[in-house]
């Protein structure tokens, strides 16, 4: 007995090539070649290609929508006292520790819309001082996930060194330094915080104004590659000596500990004033 050789693609095309098309019937040209149209019906490719349409529309809504939402929460989150003036979008509010311990600006887009923003100061009330926060604000048009800057005015003089509520935990750490040297100084993390915000500013011993560190203060997560603040030595327009949020906000858990990493010239006497806001 001879096997047979069997040519499974050749079977396979010589079936499609049998089915009936069923779109409406032409005329049969002598020599004319299978198109893929005559294989597939046309009603067929019709629909796929109305499927993938409607998909694209789809998409499109869901886009506008998670936009319009983004651009509803920000106007929620709008200060009902912003400093812009009429005709101007408020874009954030930013601190400036390097004026005092208490100032803020908002940037403001022209009524216009062109040009550069404007930037329009204001200040927190006594006995309190101005922490940065990091907000998420959808997805800007690259695809990214994108933030804006917001503040908080908290108490300056917090009855106690670790101040917890349920959403913030702020507070403060008394520090003289010895000598120029890098120190770390650890705090623990009170309370679950899935959308924490972390910064710092070193306030003077009277807490009247922000002294600069000799080296950047900065903000890590112990035990992981995750710095969660740092200052922005390259910022030279406001040359701020606050430890800002980097990124969105953090997943913090109970019982871990954020290290602050600075240095201070020697004999310098200081407060570490910190804040993990949700």
């Amino acid at each position: 007995m001879v096997a047979l050789k069997l040519d499974i693609p050749a079977l396979i095309i010589g079936s499609l090539l049998a089915i009936p098309v069923l779109s409406a019937p032409t005329a049969n040209v002598v020599g004319h070649a299978p198109t893929v149209e005559d294989i597939i019906p046309r009603e067929y490719i019709e629909e796929v290609r109305a499927y993938h349409e409607e998909l694209a529309q789809i998409k499109k809504r869901a886009e506008w929508n998670h936009a319009k939402r983004a651009l509803s929460a920000l106007e929620k989150r709008q200060p009902a006292q912003n400093t812009c003036l009429e005709g101007e979008t408020w874009i954030q509010r930013e601190c400036r520790s390097d004026v005092s311990p208490r100032a803020w600006q908002d940037e403001c887009e022209p009524a216009n819309g062109e040009g550069f923003g404007v930037f329009r100061p204001g200040e927190c009330p006594e006995n309190t001082v101005c922490v940065q926060l990091s907000i998420p604000n959808g997805v800007d048009p690259g695809g990214e996930e994108s933030f804006i800057e917001d503040i908080l005015c908290q108490p300056s003089t917090p009855p106690r060194q670790g101040v917890r509520t349920a959403k913030r935990q702020y507070g403060y750490r008394n520090y003289k330094a010895k000598d120029k040297n890098v120190v770390a100084i650890g705090i623990e993390v009170l309370e679950d915080n899935t959308e924490a915000s972390v910064s710092a500013n070193v306030l003077s011993s009277d807490r009247t104004f922000v002294v600069k560190p000799i080296t950047p203060i900065t903000a890590n997560l112990r035990g992981f590659n995750l710095k969660l603040c740092q200052m922005d030595p390259g910022n030279t327009q406001q040359n701020s000596p606050q430890c800002s949020p980097i990124g969105r906000p953090h997943n913090l858990r109970m019982g871990q500990f954020v290290d602050f990493t600075f240095a201070l010239s020697a004999g310098q006497d200081s407060l570490l004033f910190y804040s993990i806001a949700g």
